[in-house]
C-alpha cells in the first residue's frame, strides 16, 4: 500500500521513516493494522507525495485527514466502516496530545469525528460473527475438547525432549488455563508480573491481584487461582529462563507481544478443537458457560468479567438468555403435554 502510485520504497522509507515501529517493515505493518501506518498509505494511494508526509503534524492536517479518509471509503465501495471511527479518534488524539495542533484544526477534526460517529450507533450486545463462533460451544465435545486443552497441553510439554519446544507448549498451557479459569482481558493476562500480581500467602494458596488502574473498567480484579492452575505455572516457570513476567518475551525484560499472542491462540486452538477462538472471546465463552448454569446472575457475571456496571454485561450477554428460557419453556410445555387428561362431569 506506502509504495503505491508511483512511491520508491527508499522513498517511502525516507518520508515515513519516523514512524518507530516502521523498521518491523512493510508486510508487519500490513499485517499488524497499525492504524497510522496504514492512513499514511492511504494518503500516498491518494496521490499525496510520500516526500510530504514528514512526521506526525503532516497527517493530522484537516485536509489530509479528509482526503486519506475519502480513500478509505472509496476503497469499501464508498462506504465507510466502524475501524474508520476508531483511525479518525486515533489521529484528533495524536493532534490533540503529540503535535499540539492548532485549535481551529482540532475544531474541524472533532467535527469530522462526530459526523463519522453518528453513522455507527453505540452496539448492544454481540456482533452476529462472535455469537456464531460460540454457537460451536454448543456441542458438547467440542466444548469438553477446549476445556481439557491446557491439561493436553502440559501433558505434551512435561514430556517433550526438547527445552525450547516444552517450554513453549507449557506456556501455552498456562495461558489456555488462566482463560480457562480466570477470563482477563489480553493486556492484564500479558501483564502478569510473579512479583506483583500473583500473591502466595502461607498456606500455600495465592491470588491474581491486578490493580483498578490496570483495567479497562478501573475495577480490583482479584481471585484465587485454582490449586491445579497454580501448580502449572510452578512447572512452567521452573522450566523456563527467569523472568519477572508470567508470559516474558525472547529476552525475558518484556512480557510477550500481544499481536503474537492474537494470532497464536487462533492457530493453536483450531489445530486442536477445529473451531475459531481467540482470546476476547474466551470471555465471552466464560458468560455463555456460566448463564447456561446461573441463568439471570448478571451481577455475579459482572464481577467475574470486571466490568463497570450490571447493565454493560446484561447488554452483551442477553441473548445468551434466549436459548435457556426457549429451552425451559419447551420443557413446559411438555410437561403439561404428559400430564393425564381429566375428563369432566357429564
Amino acid at each position: 500500500i506506502l509504495m503505491a502510485k508511483g512511491a520508491s520504497a527508499a522513498e517511502t522509507t525516507r518520508a515515513i521513516g519516523w514512524i518507530p515501529t516502521w523498521q518491523q517493515g512493510l508486510e508487519e505493518a500490513r499485517l499488524s493494522g497499525k492504524p497510522i501506518m496504514l492512513f499514511a498509505g492511504a494518503l500516498i494511494r491518494s496521490g499525496v507525495p510520500a516526500s510530504e508526509l514528514t512526521g506526525l503534524a503532516t497527517l493530522v492536517v484537516p485536509a489530509h485527514v479528509k482526503r486519506g479518509l475519502t480513500w478509505l471509503f472509496d476503497e469499501n465501495g464508498g462506504n465507510p466502516r466502524q475501524s474508520h471511527v476508531g483511525l479518525i479518534y486515533t489521529l484528533l488524539s495524536i493532534a490533540r496530545q503529540h503535535v499540539v495542533a492548532d485549535e481551529a484544526d482540532i475544531k474541524e477534526l472533532e467535527r469530522f469525528a462526530a459526523k463519522l460517529k453518528k453513522l455507527f450507533p453505540r452496539r448492544r450486545g454481540m456482533t452476529e460473527k462472535n455469537l456464531e463462533r460460540i454457537r460451536a460451544f454448543r456441542d458438547k465435545e467440542t466444548l469438553a475438547k477446549l476445556l481439557n486443552l491446557p491439561e493436553l497441553l502440559f501433558e505434551r510439554g512435561i514430556a517433550c525432549n526438547r527445552a525450547k519446544g516444552r517450554e513453549i507448549l507449557l506456556r501455552d498451557a498456562v495461558m489456555l488455563a488462566f482463560l480457562r479459569h480466570l477470563p482477563i482481558r489480553r493486556k492484564n493476562l500479558l501483564g502478569i508480573r510473579l512479583d506483583e500480581h500473583i500473591q502466595r500467602l502461607r498456606d500455600g494458596t495465592a491470588y491474581l491481584v491486578v490493580r483498578a488502574s490496570e483495567t479497562k473498567a478501573r475495577k480490583l480484579i482479584e481471585f484465587e487461582i485454582p490449586p491445579g492452575l497454580l501448580s502449572m505455572i510452578d512447572a512452567y516457570i521452573a522450566h523456563r529462563p527467569a523472568s519477572p513476567w508470567l508470559f516474558p518475551g525472547r529476552d525475558g525484560d518484556k512480557p510477550l507481544d500481544p499481536q503474537y499472542v492474537s494470532t497464536r491462540v487462533p492457530k493453536l486452538v483450531m489445530r486442536e478443537v477445529g473451531t475459531a477462538m481467540n482470546v476476547h472471546l474466551a470471555r465471552h465463552l466464560a458468560a455463555f458457560i456460566f448463564l447456561d448454569v446461573r441463568s439471570g446472575h448478571y451481577e455475579e457475571l459482572r464481577r467475574l468479567l470486571g466490568h463497570s456496571s450490571t447493565g454493560a454485561t446484561l447488554d452483551l450477554y442477553v441473548s445468551f438468555e434466549t436459548d435457556n428460557v426457549g429451552r425451559r419453556y419447551s420443557e413446559l410445555i411438555e410437561e403439561k403435554r404428559e400430564r393425564p387428561i381429566r375428563k369432566g362431569r357429564r
